[in-house]
């Protein structure tokens, strides 16, 4: 739905287009006044970071005051890293 990706590496692929939608929509979201303070033609590429911002519930997992509930333990904790 919309006429443009946000960078070079957004147009390789659909899995580089996530990433950096996510790190967009975490941007709008925390930023006062979120992305239209540093891009002016946002809405070339709203749809792919508002599906995302409305997917990943911003008030649990984009914000920061938010609290992760699903961490793994961590498997590595008492091995030496080589």
């Amino acid at each position: 739905m919309d006429s443009a990706v946000s960078d070079g590496y957004a147009a390789h692929n659909q899995v580089e287009n996530f990433a950096q939608e996510f790190v967009i929509a975490l941007f709008d979201v925390n930023v006062p006044g979120g992305i239209g303070t540093v891009q002016p033609s946002w809405n070339s590429i709203f749809h792919q970071y508002f599906t995302i911002r409305e997917f990943l519930a911003p008030e649990r997992i984009l914000n920061p005051d938010g609290r992760c509930t699903f961490r793994w333990e961590n498997r590595y904790a008492s091995q030496e890293l080589t």
